[in-house]
């Protein structure tokens, strides 16, 4: 009787802790990192456009089911150089980022946009107006003479916080000694 209770209580033991902290499924991919450029009215140079957009997903919980947090962080620079043709270029940026979280073991997805763009003015005398909205919308002012925008989802998997179980493990060959003994066997007994 103790040895089944002591055996029952091993097994519980060993199964608890085969569970997975939530925090070790915590992910961090590359950034999504891109420059672009347009020489429109340029007579050299250009406007050049920089966008950052870095993820995670964080996982907390204990050991599960997991809840998990989403979240996008976006970067937008502009920049001209050189010369332009007639009036003066005037650029503007805009980011914007949608979190999300989840509990009980479910997936969260978050969103992330970058733009930019650039208008001729009179005198330097105008501003640029970029928007974004969600479900990913850029609005841009209507005489720009350049623009670009850029969206990113990161989708955060749903996570229960234990292991699947592992794949059944093929039984052992049998040594070959031991198959010659059997035959050996069944072969001196058939010669009675």
């Amino acid at each position: 009787m103790r040895k089944t209770i002591c055996l029952a209580i091993l097994i519980c033991a060993t199964r608890l802790s085969a569970q997975v902290d939530c925090s070790s499924y915590n992910y961090r991919p590359a950034p999504f990192v891109e420059r672009v450029t347009g020489a429109e009215e340029h007579i050299w140079g250009v406007h050049q456009f920089d966008g950052s957009i870095s993820a995670s997903c964080t996982y907390n919980g204990g050991t599960g089911p997991c809840n998990v947090d989403a979240t996008v962080s976006p970067t937008a620079t502009m920049q001209e150089t050189g010369d332009v043709f007639g009036f003066c270029h005037k650029d503007g940026t805009n980011t914007a980022s949608q979190q999300a979280s989840a509990t009980n073991g479910l997936p969260a997805t978050a969103q992330g946009a970058v733009a930019g763009e650039v208008r001729t003015c009179l005198f330097c005398g105008c501003t640029a107006h970029v928007g974004i909205t969600f479900p990913i919308n850029f609005t841009f002012d209507p005489d720009n003479i350049w623009r670009h925008g850029q969206s990113k989802l990161m989708t955060c998997a749903g996570r229960t916080g234990v292991p699947a179980p592992p794949p059944p493990y093929p039984r052992p060959p049998v040594p070959a000694a031991a198959v010659a003994t059997v035959v050996h066997l069944l072969t001196a007994r058939v010669q009675l």
